[in-house]
């Protein structure tokens, strides 16, 4: 990819100058990424014009020009500089020509620089978080890998329905699927290499409504006792946030712990919701939340408190530990299973329902609404069952000639 300029909403330096240096790799062995900030966008433009005349003039790794293309490229560079479109590249230009006259239009484009591109626009011009860029790059080129799609042609709408119709993957993997690829396919259409997204008019997939399923307090607690056995209690925290004030793992993962302060009179934790985080809400922290958030240790770095491709594996552990999940060999074939997605948001809700009995505020708390609240959460849990839940308090543990002692 050629230099580009972005404008960045970083508070000092906004002015960012992208170029990929195929000569040298990056750990996942694609060409690396060479980044460089600025706080004033006069110096972002003359730093981006050096380098596009240093790539006409001398070159770039793996590019070789002739006299005439050097003289060619020179010459088209200069008049970009001195019209209002100094910050175009010359393949931008050409794309725009390409757009009027369509008979010369090449269909045979590479995708890989055009998918670079999309990752980097994503990242930088719509600002979108490294775990959205990360889960459209593995989603697309996971897509991409599987169809075999190298070049623009090979995108159209047999390619785009296989997504729809992979046997053995879920409804849910199979539509978060498509969302990504749709995305990548209207950023295409909107730089004008395909005139139409593939993906519009196809239906996504339907899956049946599952009832949602609460935790016992004696399998909430051996979660909790596992998390805080497993790596030195590393994902206590993640659990706690999930289980004991209802967050999502989205959530958690853009938790800052310094939000929480569990030494005050009453408690409360404030959270960004959806995903432009324009909203706050407000949660009150139960007793049960602060003796558990208590003992958790502090991560020893800085970073989410959990993330799933990071965490997912440890996450499986601790599930089967506390006896949530059997598998038939350590590494094999689920054979029985207590657990379901989101199961502990579920139980926070139906808690919070049981003993509040007020489902407009357990939809304000929870960041969601008073109807989802109603249709999924009445007949959840019984008062006796809110209450062990309430109760949960870690146990006490003491050492003995440097042996760790359960209290009875």
């Amino acid at each position: 990819m050629l230099p580009k300029i972005y404008q960045t909403k970083h508070p000092r330096t906004p002015w960012l100058v992208v170029y990929t240096n195929p000569a040298e790799k990056n750990a996942q062995g694609q060409p690396k990424k060479v980044q460089r900030w600025f706080a004033q966008e006069a110096d972002a433009l003359a730093h981006h014009g050096r380098l596009i005349e240093a790539a006409a003039t001398e070159g770039t790794a793996g590019l070789a020009f002739d006299f005439t293309l050097r003289e060619d490229a020179i010459a088209a560079r200069r008049a970009l500089n001195g019209s209002a479109w100094a910050a175009l590249t010359l393949a931008e230009v050409v794309r725009a020509w390409l757009l009027a006259t369509p008979a010369h239009r090449p269909h045979e484009v590479e995708i890989a620089p055009l998918f670079a591109e999309f990752l980097t626009a994503k990242e930088h011009e719509d600002n979108r978080r490294p775990a959205t860029v990360r889960n459209l790059r593995n989603r697309v080129s996971a897509w991409l890998t599987r169809q075999k799609i190298t070049t623009l042609g090979a995108i159209n709408e047999a390619s785009v329905r296989a997504l729809k119709q992979r046997p053995g993957v879920t409804a849910q993997t199979r539509l978060t699927d498509m969302t990504a690829v749709s995305s990548f396919c209207s950023w295409l259409v909107e730089r004008k290499h395909l005139p139409k997204n593939p993906l519009i008019g196809i239906t996504r997939p339907q899956t049946d409504h599952v009832v949602p399923r609460a935790l016992r307090a004696a399998q909430a607690t051996a979660l909790l006792e596992a998390a805080r056995e497993a790596q030195g209690g590393r994902l206590l925290r993640a659990f706690v946030l999930m289980l004991l004030a209802g967050l999502r793992p989205g959530e958690v993962e853009r938790i800052d712990p310094k939000q929480i302060d569990v030494s005050a009179s009453r408690p409360l934790l404030r959270i960004h919701t959806g995903k432009r985080r324009r909203l706050i809400r407000i949660l009150p922290l139960s007793p049960a939340f602060v003796a558990w958030w208590k003992i958790a240790p502090a991560p020893k770095k800085a970073g989410p408190v959990f993330e799933w491709g990071r965490d997912r594996w440890a996450h499986a552990r601790i599930l089967e530990k506390a006896g949530l999940v059997e598998r038939a060999t350590p590494a094999g074939k689920i054979t029985r299973s207590d657990w379901q997605a989101d199961i502990l948001r579920h139980t926070y809700i139906s808690w919070r329902m049981t003993v509040t009995r007020d489902e407009n505020l357990v939809a304000l708390e929870a960041g969601t609404s008073a109807a989802i609240i109603h249709a999924h959460y009445l007949a959840l849990m019984t008062t006796a069952e809110a209450r062990a839940i309430s109760a949960l308090r870690p146990k006490k543990l003491t050492r003995t000639a440097g042996a760790v002692v359960e209290e009875s």
